[in-house]
């Protein structure tokens, strides 16, 4: 009688939650299903001695995760798995490992991407570099990296750090020279022809300085630079 009573306990326990599991699973409410499946792992523990049973609902429990962009609580019920109860599926338990690995930095490049395209459009640029870089550090792989990399250069442009916008679309042109080579090459002469402005405004106000401070010689080296840089940029 008393085998008879612990039996129909278990059951009056473990059925409303291993049906609350699945009918969450189903309507994609992955914590919920999370947190029913590992009650059910967890008096599977208790009260069964079938190790496959526990496996099989911390194997739920960690997909109910994943599902729900946890990769590291997804990961930590797999590696429970594979540390506890090693004959559980593993093979499978490796690969869904390895898809974790790998959609958490897709995840995380796009988080990234997403945060640096919100600063730039803010104008926040010094932020936006930031978080692009970010972005590709977490993906290198990733099939938007030179977008995220044209995007930080044209950061550094906006922020009139012309030598490493240049410096940023060379490295397109080198390692990704199908990314619209044409608009690379254009950005990469407007950030020299906005350097040599630079200069030229530079020299020219040391001219104006040094000929109101009666310094002839340096007004006189100052203005034939001006020159110099003004021709040169007339001619490109």
């Amino acid at each position: 009688y008393s085998s008879l009573g612990l039996n129909y306990s278990f059951m009056a326990f473990i059925l409303p939650i291993r049906e609350g599991a699945a009918q969450a699973f189903d309507d994609e409410n992955w914590e919920l299903a999370a947190e029913l499946y590992l009650q059910k792992a967890d008096f599977y523990e208790r009260y069964r001695t079938d190790s496959d049973l526990v496996a099989e609902q911390l194997f739920n429990a960690a997909m109910a995760y994943w599902n729900n962009d946890y990769y590291s609580k997804a990961k930590r019920y797999l590696r429970m798995i594979q540390e506890k109860y090693p004959s559980y599926l593993p093979e499978k338990i490796t690969e869904k490992l390895a898809q974790i690995n790998k959609g958490k930095a897709s995840y995380l490049f796009s988080k990234h991407f997403k945060q640096g395209q919100n600063a730039f459009d803010e104008k926040k640029y010094s932020e936006a570099i930031q978080n692009y870089q970010k972005a590709i550090d977490a993906s290198p792989m990733n099939t938007d990296v030179p977008v995220a990399i044209f995007n930080i250069g044209q950061s550094h442009y906006l922020l009139e750090q012309y030598t490493q916008a240049i410096n940023l679309y060379e490295r397109l042109l080198k390692e990704y020279s199908s990314y619209d080579p044409v608009n690379v090459q254009s950005r990469i002469a407007n950030a020299n022809d906005s350097i040599g402005l630079k200069k030229y405004m530079a020299a020219n106000s040391e001219a104006s300085q040094a000929f109101e401070g009666k310094f002839w010689t340096t007004a006189v080296a100052k203005y034939s630079e001006a020159e110099t840089l003004a021709r040169r940029l007339g001619d490109e």
